[in-house]
């Protein structure tokens, strides 16, 4: 069986149509599958062949806050793809990576851990916000913030502003290893994203006995059991997160339950499962009598 695989948007841009023609058609696959990362590249117009297409994340209007018009209209939901024609496979998790480690100890001071590309759609500014009310609760309260991108100075100066400058560490990206310690000490994650495709940092954060605070919304309804691996709030609003951090911060039996909840949540989530179920999608949408 011949399956190709074509990126997105951004890589079709480069490749003229007469190409993806001549390479669909020498000889015909049976099986292309399209990555769409954000836009997709049209792959139908240019074969006869059966497509599949990888949909990592629903941006619907969060994608405007970084992406014009017509790249943004990428919601599955709204294109009115039928529910039949959907397959959802989660993500699966390195657990020899991200585990639960008694030899690290919690940070002394109360730590919240965001995860993150550093872009305008996360929510960071959200933390930011929130931050002040945290700490006049929670005096020693800080923020570690793991990863970069074009919103990073932007959150500098929101940090400065709101005079809590000195309680936030921009760590930049960090090698797994870092990424995995920051998690085992922090005392929360916090993911305040209005939408993700699944939030695959809660389930390291949860695969390393760390509690979770996150947006109520799409994607993270999915990868956070509310009350039980973490809590979730109202998106968009920085006065229930902060309540919900503090909340966290200060109540030891109710983050070791859900740090608790959150390690064996995150066993269930393994990549050759992942594996098994996205080439069972695959192939479920070959034609009848194709091989298999």
């Amino acid at each position: 069986m011949r399956i190709v695989r074509r990126g997105s948007w951004w890589n079709f841009n480069l490749i003229v149509p007469g190409v993806l023609r001549r390479e669909f058609s020498a000889p015909p696959p049976h099986l292309i599958v399209e990555d769409i990362n954000k836009a997709p590249c049209f792959t139908p117009w240019w074969t006869r062949s059966p497509v599949a297409a990888v949909v990592p994340h629903l941006f619907g209007a969060t994608a405007f806050q970084e992406a014009s018009l017509p790249v943004a209209l990428d919601d599955l939901v709204r294109r009115g793809i039928a529910r039949d024609r959907i397959a959802v496979v989660h993500c699966g998790l390195d657990h020899d990576a991200y585990r639960h480690d008694p030899a690290v100890a919690k940070d002394v001071r109360p730590t919240i851990v965001f995860v993150g590309r550093l872009r305008r759609y996360k929510g960071v500014d959200l933390v930011m916000r929130a931050l002040p009310r945290v700490r006049e609760r929670v005096p020693g309260a800080r923020l570690v913030v793991l990863g970069d991108g074009p919103f990073g100075s932007a959150l500098h100066r929101m940090a400065e502003r709101l005079g809590v400058a000195g309680a936030v560490e921009f760590r930049g990206f960090v090698p797994t290893a870092a990424k995995v310690r920051a998690l085992q000490e922090g005392w929360v994650l916090v993911q305040p994203s209005p939408k993700e495709g699944w939030g695959l940092t809660v389930i390291e954060a949860g695969a390393c006995a760390t509690a979770v605070v996150a947006s109520d919304s799409p994607g993270l309804r999915d990868s956070v059991v509310n009350d039980r691996t973490g809590l979730l709030v109202p998106g968009r609003d920085d006065a229930p997160l902060a309540d919900a951090l503090i909340r966290v911060l200060t109540d030891d039996a109710l983050r070791e339950r859900l740090a608790h909840a959150g390690l064996e949540w995150a066993a269930r989530f393994r990549w050759p499962d992942c594996a098994a179920r996205s080439m069972d999608a695959l192939l479920e949408g070959l034609p009848a009598g194709e091989p298999r």
